[in-house]
């Protein structure tokens, strides 16, 4: 179980940065 919650967490913080990078470029 705790090796679920750590994989949902890291699949969340890599997509938090996909749509940050999306962000700045779109900011350009």
């Amino acid at each position: 179980m705790r090796r679920m919650k750590f994989l949902v967490l890291f699949l969340l913080f890599f997509c938090h940065l996909d749509l940050s990078q999306s962000l700045d470029l779109s900011g350009l």
